[in-house]
């Protein structure tokens, strides 16, 4: 009697353990990235700095996390995928996590030093409230998008 699995099974069960862990690590990595990004202000927090560029990173990544990896069974697609594999993949998740934290944080230092004295406090809380908004209107679109793809028989 052998004791060995047939490699078949082998193969199934490793991409099962892939297909489990992929999402909740890129869920880590966003966040520890998300987490290290508003650390690094307060150690190198520049006077003038090009935001604009930053944001057009972060957009870009975004295209990229968007079209990197998709691969649809059964089904051909007008582009190949623009990210070959999973580890350029987490690369941009964590320069996205990483920008992120550090605008927002910035945003959050800055706000209140940009406006007169009376009114930081003020300033400092509309940002924080329009910023959970922003987030709560992103998960939504988020949620919107994957259900109108769901409902598009791939």
């Amino acid at each position: 009697v052998s004791r060995t699995r047939p490699v078949i099974e082998e193969t199934v069960s490793a991409y099962s353990w892939k297909v489990k862990l992929f999402v909740p690590l890129a869920f880590l990595v966003s966040n520890v990235a998300d987490f290290a990004g508003k650390i690094i202000p307060s150690i190198f927090s520049p006077k003038s700095f090009p935001y604009g560029i930053m944001v057009a990173v972060r957009y870009a990544i975004m295209v990229l996390l968007l079209l990197g990896n998709i691969k649809v069974p059964l089904r051909k697609l007008p582009f190949s995928p623009l990210l070959p594999n999973d580890i350029l993949f987490f690369v941009c998740v964590l320069l996205s996590g990483l920008i992120a934290g550090y605008l927002n944080t910035l945003a959050a230092m800055q706000a209140p030093k940009r406006v007169r004295e009376e009114e930081a406090a003020r300033s400092a809380s509309i940002l924080n409230f329009f910023n959970m908004v922003g987030t709560v209107i992103g998960a939504i679109a988020a949620m919107a998008i994957s259900f109108v793809l769901d409902k598009i028989a791939f």
